[in-house]
């Protein structure tokens, strides 16, 4: 009893590198917590595809039942949602992302995270759309119908008005940076950003011409002289360093002083704002 009523109090939840028996396992742990509002889900699967890294999850008392299965998901205000374990995204993923996406969440979900790490965005984002105002997402391929699941990508994100975009070097991924202001100008329908964040992950020491594309970062302050983003009050440029172990201070400012000179147009309008982070320690 007392379980009962610390469950129906819940509203974050963190589910990571787990497995459930199938889609009413999942139904059933999560249609227990009535209030849950904030929910992360990381490498789910389910039994069948179980590795050593993963933990079955016990069924609730009422798990199978018919109600859990026909039950409608809560009404979340926000999502995390990284479909791939070892970089396959599972059945659990599409399944999942699939019942959250027809539930009460579609009305309701303000902000949706799919991590930097994640290949397969389109497998949340095509359940999600109108109500989201705050979308972070992960962009690194050429292939834009692969990568979002529509001829249109986020063509339902109408109202976003904060988007962060996770990139990797242009040495490791040059696509995405042809990507980057294309995906701007002409996949983003919103006309009511106002902030724009990009953050680019460098993995491993490199040459400081390697890390960036310069071309689409002239292509980028072009874009953003686009009256689409008149609304847009800041532009947050950001490189995250991980696996170095020595200071690169003078090198990322002279880094970051050069992408101030290409981002001109919001930098003369006081909007550019660029900084670098050392993670992973």
């Amino acid at each position: 009893m007392l379980m009962q009523l610390a469950s129906a109090n819940i509203t974050t939840l963190t589910l990571s590198g787990v497995a459930f028996l199938n889609l009413a396992h999942v139904q059933s742990f999560v249609c227990a917590l009535p209030k849950l509002s904030d929910l992360s889900i990381r490498r789910i699967v389910y039994n069948n595809t179980i590795t050593r890294h993963a933990n079955l999850l016990p069924l609730t008392s009422r798990s199978l039942d018919a109600e859990y299965r026909l039950a409608s998901p809560p009404a979340l205000s926000f999502l995390c949602f990284e479909p791939e374990l070892a970089s396959v995204a599972t059945v659990a993923t599409f399944e999942v992302a699939a019942w959250l996406g027809n539930g009460p969440s579609t009305n309701t979900l303000k902000s949706l995270l799919v991590p930097y790490s994640s290949i397969s965005p389109q497998a949340i984002l095509k359940h999600f759309g109108p109500t989201v105002s705050h979308l972070a997402l992960p962009l690194r391929t050429l292939d834009r119908s692969a990568a979002y699941g529509h001829d249109q990508p986020l063509s339902g994100y109408t109202n976003l008005g904060n988007l962060t975009i996770f990139m990797d070097s242009y040495n490791d991924h040059q696509g995405s940076w042809y990507l980057l202001p294309v995906f701007l100008e002409r996949y983003l329908l919103s006309q009511h950003l106002r902030v724009l964040a990009i953050e680019v992950h460098l993995d491993y020491p490199t040459r400081s011409t390697a890390i960036l594309d310069w071309t689409a970062l002239d292509h980028l302050n072009d874009v953003l002289d686009d009256e689409k983003f008149e609304l847009l009050e800041k532009v947050e440029f950001k490189i995250l360093l991980k696996k170095v172990c020595w200071d690169l201070a003078t090198e990322m400012a002279m880094l970051l002083h050069s992408v101030e000179g290409r981002l001109y147009i919001p930098a003369a309008a006081g909007k550019l704002f660029t900084r670098y982070e050392r993670i992973g320690y």
